[in-house]
């Protein structure tokens, strides 16, 4: 079982009691959500504990899953599946849980849960709710609980994404790899990151600076900069607020093309949320103009990429237009008398040029 640590909680084994029927199972659960909400795995524990020893119901074991979302099916839970198996066998006549929404919290899943157990020959006890699913009446109960359940977890993931959305505008952190460049303050706002850049002998606030304008004058490629990291020995870290780790990758082409293409670094940053992009503000570590250029500079060099060529033209890349500084395509054409499709000779136009461009095609 998995806890919010990530460590594993050692199973509390399911005893037989001498009256299997008679015994029940105390199964506890709570995400991460919940652990917003307060809820916690010992609260669920410490009363479903003295609700058995009030009633005097033999206990046949506990189930505890910590840090599980209440939309995972119950098999697929650690725990859940622990509980299933236990039940298949007979170790316990009913299921004793906190609440509804502790066994889901959405009504397929809590549906689905309920029908294994009973196949099984269990029932489900709720400890502070009234439930009853023998009866038409009952289940329709049962599944008004259980449609609750689901609606208060979408209050909570709806102000839960709506709370990290404000922290995001007020250009705060709110969660996930800090970007290359940057620490963040106590007070969660993002700052220059004085950090060293191993052999390269500056800080990582430096370097993003130094890597956009070497890019944007053309003085380095993406695939030409990670080799030269990668042979410098520069570490590369995933870093998280509180905690590091090395990027599984390293330097690469993907690597540094990410980095390039984030607005953050221009001062424009942007959190992506199920309501669409929020923006968040972050100092700038190289001015807008530059960002843009080494943008263009980017997007020149994937169209002359050979591997986004169809065909191989002699000039491809090296011809502009005078005028409007467009930069000529290529484009194919049979070979004269041949129905082949084969290219023997290149077309072209002026890429993207204005309507008022006088330029002409070329053949070759």
């Amino acid at each position: 079982m998995v806890t919010k640590a990530g460590a594993r909680r050692p199973a509390i084994p399911s005893a037989q009691p001498r009256d299997s029927a008679q015994a029940v199972a105390i199964y506890a659960r709570v995400s991460t959500e919940d652990q917003a909400e307060r809820d916690t795995i010992k609260a669920q524990l410490d009363f479903l504990r003295g609700y058995a020893t009030l009633h005097a119901l033999p206990v046949g074991g506990e189930y505890i899953d910590d840090g599980v979302s209440g939309v995972v099916p119950l098999g697929d839970r650690p725990e859940g599946r622990r509980l299933l198996t236990d039940a298949e066998a007979g170790r316990f006549g009913t299921v004793l849980f906190y609440k509804l929404s502790r066994l889901g919290r959405k009504l397929a899943v809590v549906v689905d849960a309920h029908d294994a157990l009973a196949n099984a020959g269990v029932a489900i006890k709720s400890g502070t709710e009234p439930l009853d699913t023998d009866s038409p009446a009952g289940m329709l109960m049962f599944q008004m609980l259980a449609s609750f359940a689901e609606f208060d977890r979408a209050v909570i993931a709806e102000n839960t994404t709506r709370g990290r959305n404000r922290v995001a505008g007020d250009g705060r952190y709110t969660g996930g790899p800090i970007p290359l460049g940057y620490d963040v303050d106590a007070g969660g706002r993002f700052a220059p990151s004085g950090r060293p850049m191993g052999a390269l002998g500056t800080t990582e606030a430096e370097y993003i600076a130094d890597l956009f304008s070497r890019v944007a004058d053309g003085e380095a490629t993406l695939s030409g900069e990670a080799a030269r990291l990668t042979g410098l020995g520069v570490p590369t870290r995933k870093r998280y607020r509180g905690r590091e780790a090395e990027r599984v990758d390293g330097w690469s082409h993907s690597t540094l093309a990410a980095i390039l293409h984030n607005p953050a670094y221009k001062g424009e940053g942007v959190v992506r949320s199920r309501y669409g992009p929020v923006p968040r503000p972050t100092p700038a570590l190289v001015d807008p103009e530059t960002w843009g250029r080494a943008q263009a500079a980017l997007l020149r060099a994937r169209s002359l990429s050979p591997k986004n060529a169809k065909h191989h033209y002699a000039l491809r890349g090296l011809v502009t237009c005078a005028g409007c500084r467009g930069t000529y395509v290529g484009a194919s054409r049979p070979s004269a008398g041949d129905n082949s499709g084969t290219t023997s000779a290149a077309a072209g136009g002026v890429h993207g040029r204005p309507a008022d461009c006088l330029a002409r095609a070329t053949a070759s």
